[in-house]
C-alpha cells in the first residue's frame, strides 16, 4: 500500500506541474477562439504540419482510420443534433464551465446521502444542463440502495428545477427542496412594487379556469401549447380589460398592452414548492 501511495502522489505532483505550465501559457483559455494572435499562429503552424504529414501518408490504413473518424463524428451530429463535434473525443460536448467559458466536457452527476456523507449514485452524461439528470439519479439511488421511503427529502440546486422534476418527486411521494432561478433573484433584490404583477400574485379560479390579477381583473384561457425544446406543456391566458388599466405599463411590456400568462403544466406544484421553501 505504501508503494501504491507513493506512486499516486508522484503522479499527482506531475499532473499539478503540467497544469501550472498550461495555466502560465494559456491562462483561463480553453479554446482556439480565446487565443491571442501569436498563439493562434502557432496552432495553425502545428495543424499545417499535421495536414502535410497526413497528405504524405498514402497508406490505406491511415485513410480508413480518417474515414472511420469522420463517419463516427457524423453519427454524433445525427444522434444529438449538435453544431460541433470533437474529432479526438467525439462523445464529449461543449458545455459552460464554472468560469462561464465553453469547453469540451462531460456532465458528471453525484448524489450524496446527507446524513452518512457517502456517495450513493454517480453517472456521466452528455447533457449540457442538469435538468434532465434528476430522475436518472433517483433511479440509480434506488437501484443501489433500494426504494426511497415516502417523505424522503430530496435537495438539489436550481439547475434541476423544472415542473417535470417536481411532479416526478411528488408522484413518488418524496419531499423536494429545489430553488428556482426566479426565487434566487428575488431573494437577492426583493422589491414589492416590482413584483406586484408577478405571476405568483395572480390568483387562479379553478371553477372557471381563469386567473385574477392584483387589480381584480380576469384573464381568460386562450389555448394550450407545447415547447418542444424544453419538453413541456403550457396553458396561455389573456387579459380582458388590460387596456383600461392604469397599471398596464407596470404589468406587461407587450406592444398591445394586454397581459398574457403562460402557465406551465405543473405550475400548481411549483407554487406549492415555492410556498414550502418560503420563496413566493
Amino acid at each position: 500500500m505504501k508503494v501504491i501511495g507513493e506512486y499516486v502522489n508522484n503522479e499527482l505532483k506531475k499532473g499539478i506541474e503540467v497544469d501550472k505550465l498550461e495555466d502560465e501559457h494559456f491562462g483561463n483559455c480553453r479554446g482556439y477562439d480565446q487565443l491571442n494572435e501569436n498563439e493562434k499562429y502557432k496552432v495553425k503552424a502545428v495543424v499545417a504540419r499535421y495536414i502535410k504529414q497526413v497528405n504524405k501518408d498514402n497508406s490505406d490504413d491511415r485513410k480508413n482510420e480518417i474515414k472511420n473518424i469522420v463517419e463516427e463524428s457524423l453519427e454524433e451530429f445525427k444522434k444529438d443534433g449538435i453544431d460541433k463535434v470533437s474529432l479526438t473525443d467525439k462523445e464529449s460536448r461543449f458545455m459552460k464551465n464554472k468560469k462561464r467559458v465553453f469547453e469540451l466536457a462531460y456532465n458528471s452527476q453525484i448524489t450524496v446521502d446527507h446524513k452518512l456523507g457517502i456517495i450513493v449514485a454517480n453517472a456521466v452524461s452528455q447533457d449540457r444542463t442538469d435538468m434532465y439528470q434528476l430522475e436518472p439519479q433517483i433511479k440509480l439511488v434506488e437501484e443501489n440502495c433500494g426504494l426511497l421511503k415516502e417523505g424522503t427529502k430530496i435537495c438539489a440546486d436550481s439547475g434541476y428545477y423544472s415542473g417535470n422534476n417536481i411532479h416526478y418527486l411528488n408522484d413518488k411521494k418524496l419531499d423536494p427542496y429545489i430553488p428556482g432561478q426566479k426565487e434566487i433573484a428575488k431573494s437577492k433584490t426583493e422589491n414589492v412594487e416590482d413584483t406586484i404583477f408577478d405571476t405568483s400574485n395572480f390568483q387562479y379560479d379553478e371553477e372557471n379556469d381563469e386567473f385574477i390579477c392584483p387589480e381584480n381583473q380576469r384573464l381568460k384561457f386562450l389555448y394550450e401549447g407545447h415547447e418542444k425544446e424544453r419538453k413541456k406543456k403550457y396553458r396561455l391566458y389573456k387579459g380582458t380589460k388590460c387596456k383600461k388599466c392604469e397599471f398596464g405599463k407596470k404589468c406587461t411590456n407587450r406592444m398591445d398592452g394586454i397581459r398574457h400568462l403562460k402557465i406551465d403544466e405543473f405550475s400548481k406544484e411549483r407554487k406549492q414548492l415555492a410556498d414550502k421553501m418560503g420563496t413566493k
